[in-house]
């Protein structure tokens, strides 16, 4: 004689028991792998009822007083854990987000707790014996496991509406939801239905054994595990039961092979080398023993956990390409990680985020079946945290966690299905993280697989740092060359050598502010007796103000060969370079025609810094009208441009210059300025033209110190003997 729902309830909890102990040792940390174990203890000790004897004892014998409280507490709290479990698997509901519902929920069976033992001290009569003790729980107890299970089950039903068709998840949850339908239809049968057609359970046990359907629901989670890896425990089980059944095969073999071919051995070498024999065979097995195991298990894997060694293979494979992608693009490294996870392993939902120190934000790179607008901004608060946590070997931030890490976009990973965060960290710097969805066995990733994960993580991290320095080192030396190109070019445009004059002798210099400038200077020569000198400055500076600079130059030598006045050329120059430069460019330019026949210099300033002239000991500036080149379409430039007439005389010296050098800074922040250079100007012009710019060039280097030079400079000095 025996209660079969005490046996349906004692199998029960065995096996949830049994089944959640290994979801607990695959995810420790796991909100539903802790509840699920909980449920299964609480089974456990809801049945050590069917231990105690139910009548003839005051139910608070010392010797049952421990029992009666856990089992009172394990039936009011059971079904309060069980409808939190399914509250959050196999996701979690928004109502646990409210902190009244998560106090209310174990507030309640508190208060039934108390209020029981309160209600048993003040009636006597209750405690004749355990059973009427476990009897004034009953009520509450059962009105508390009705309303729990069929909340689960609504839980559980809509949660399995709302899953995508066909995808694993979907389907795990199915055998769950069936078996839980299936478990509870068997408790309403006993609990209704068999009583009214049978007699006691000890006398007709056929019409109560339906109560046995309930130990389904925990067996669908074991199938579900072993099929699905249901709450990551594949592995464990894996690890536990397929490879520790292979390792104890193959030692049973071992033994056996010893022991046999040492017999065969020995019988043939007699007794005396038997020991031998066996010992040699033993080191021999010893040397491809392990090999062979190794072997073996691949295959077991192979074979019942396609998925799982899949994951391995593919993802070691990504880490060796990685950790030997130095010099891979950029985009090859985001398009071998994107290819690795979405193609290969078949990841549902994938996205890569990169730092961004401009918008001091994630931004979305690389992603499949997400929002493309995913970018995480702002993320300051969240960058810290989140780094700690992952340097602290938590690198696994489950969607349970999501609140905790990333307050403000919770609810866009939680909305775009994002399970799994890994963290790319390079010298304990975040640079990007990899969002990572189902696999596609419907399963999030256990934790065993997270480990190997974030070391792909962690190369990848390290691989898209190594290629982008290696991209800027490559684009630095790119554009070095390129530059150095340039400079070779330009200097090929300003004069190496000046020609000798028979009246006049002139030097030039121009020092660009980088490898190559926009300052500009020439001496043209018309004839024996007609010379152009030329300065100018492109606004900016750099390689595009060097590329406008070389066309100026196209220009300036065509017109002064085809034009004898200042003023023509400046005019067609304006009209030249109004067309071809953008409006935002604009030159400066002081261009000056020295007729060493009749004995003058005509000078025209486009918007140019003043002309320096030398005479009898004085220094006059030239500073007659004129607007830049290029800003002007050509009336209002043609209607201020003036052309200045000066006459020639011995020893008279003619400074031309750009403003690089007037406003060269020191380190006090501190402009050179125009006295400057015309106190230097003034000390030196009794020397000879080249003495005169070698001493303006180095009083502005003394001048600067240590401060880089910020614009280019250009001087040319022009002396009439």
């Amino acid at each position: 004689m025996f209660n079969i729902g005490d046996l349906a309830f004692c199998l029960l909890g065995v096996i949830w028991l049994l089944v959640s102990f290994m979801s607990l040792t695959a995810n420790p940390e796991g909100k539903a792998q802790k509840l699920f174990f909980l449920i299964g203890i609480l089974l456990v000790i809801n049945k050590i009822n069917v231990l105690l004897p139910m009548y003839g004892f005051n139910i608070l014998d010392s010797q049952y007083l421990g029992f009666i409280i856990l089992w009172s507490f394990s039936s009011l709290f059971l079904p309060i854990v069980f409808l939190h479990f399914f509250l959050v698997f196999p996701s979690r509901v928004k109502l646990l987000d409210k902190q009244w519902f998560r106090v209310a929920l174990y507030v309640v069976p508190l208060l039934i707790y108390f209020i029981y033992y309160l209600y048993i001290f003040l009636n006597p009569n209750i405690l004749k014996s355990l059973q009427s003790g476990l009897n004034a729980l009953f009520v509450p107890g059962n009105i508390l496991f009705v309303v729990a299970l069929n909340s689960s089950l609504v839980t559980l039903a809509v949660k399995y509406k709302k899953m995508p068709k066909g995808s694993f998840q979907r389907k795990s949850t199915l055998i769950i939801l069936s078996s839980f339908i299936i478990g509870l239809m068997g408790i309403i049968y006993v609990s209704f239905f068999a009583p009214l057609v049978a007699d006691i359970v000890f006398n007709a046990p056929e019409h109560y054994t339906p109560v046995i359907l309930i130990v389904l629901i925990p067996i669908a989670f074991g199938y579900s595990i072993l099929k699905y890896q249901l709450l990551d425990v594949s592995v464990v089980v894996k690890n536990t039961v397929i490879y520790g059944f292979a390792t104890a095969t193959l030692a049973i073999l071992y033994f056996l092979s010893v022991y046999v071919i040492g017999q065969a051995i020995g019988g043939i070498v007699g007794n005396d080398y038997q020991n031998f024999v066996a010992a040699v065979s033993f080191l021999l097995f010893a040397m491809v023993f392990q090999s062979t195991k190794d072997k073996f298990q691949e295959i077991l894997t192979r074979r019942f956990y396609p998925e799982q060694f899949a994951y391995q293979k593919i993802l070691i494979q990504l880490s060796k390409e990685l950790n030997g992608s130095i010099e891979y693009s950029y985009n090859h490294i985001l398009d071998s990680i994107t290819e690795t996870f979405t193609e290969l392993l078949k990841v549902q939902k994938f996205g890569v985020l990169l730092s961004e120190s401009k918008t001091n934000g994630f931004k979305l790179v690389r992603h499949k079946n997400l929002n493309g607008s995913l970018n995480l901004n702002e993320w300051t608060d969240i960058k810290f945290d989140f780094l700690n946590r992952s340097l602290s070997n938590s690198d696994l931030v489950a969607n349970e966690a999501f609140k905790k890490s990333f307050p403000k976009f919770c609810e866009q990973l939680n909305s775009e299905e994002v399970y799994t965060v890994i963290p790319m960290i390079v010298n304990s710097k975040l640079i990007g993280l990899i969002l990572l969805g189902l696999k596609i066995s419907g399963s999030k990733f256990s934790l065993k697989e997270i480990e190997l994960l974030n070391a792909v993580g962690s190369q990848a991290a390290v691989s898209i740092e190594n290629s982008r320095l290696y991209q800027s080192e490559t684009e630095k030396l790119r554009l070095e060359r390129d530059l150095d190109l340039a400079r070779k070019i330009q200097e090929t445009l300003v004069p190496k050598n000046i020609p000798l004059f028979e009246d006049v002798e002139i030097s030039g210099k121009m020092l660009p502010a980088m490898q190559v400038g926009g300052d500009y200077f020439d001496i043209i020569k018309v004839s024996e007796k007609k010379i152009f000198v030329v300065v100018g400055d492109v606004s900016g500076k750099g390689l595009s103000a060097s590329l406008y600079m070389t066309k100026l130059q196209t220009f300036i030598n065509l017109y002064c060969h085809q034009y004898q006045n200042p003023l023509d050329i400046m005019y067609e120059l304006n009209r030249q370079i109004y067309k071809s430069f953008e409006r935002h460019w604009f030159i400066t330019l002081t261009l000056a025609l020295f007729d060493l026949e009749k004995g003058i210099v005509e000078v025209c300033r486009a918007g140019h810094v003043p002309l320096l002239v030398s005479n009898a000991g004085n220094i006059n500036l030239i500073q007659s009208k004129g607007l830049g080149l290029g800003l002007d379409k050509g009336e209002l430039f043609e209607k201020t441009l003036e052309i200045e007439r000066i006459q020639l005389n011995s020893g008279e010296v003619f400074l031309f210059y750009s403003d690089g050098i007037t406003e060269m800074m020191n380190e006090n922040g501190e402009f050179f300025g125009t006295d400057n250079l015309v106190s230097v100007f003034r000390v030196n012009r009794h020397q000879p033209s080249d003495k005169i710019l070698n001493s303006i060039i180095s009083s502005i280097n003394t001048f600067r110190g240590l401060q880089e030079q910020a614009d280019d400079v250009t001087c040319v000095v022009v002396k009439v003997k």
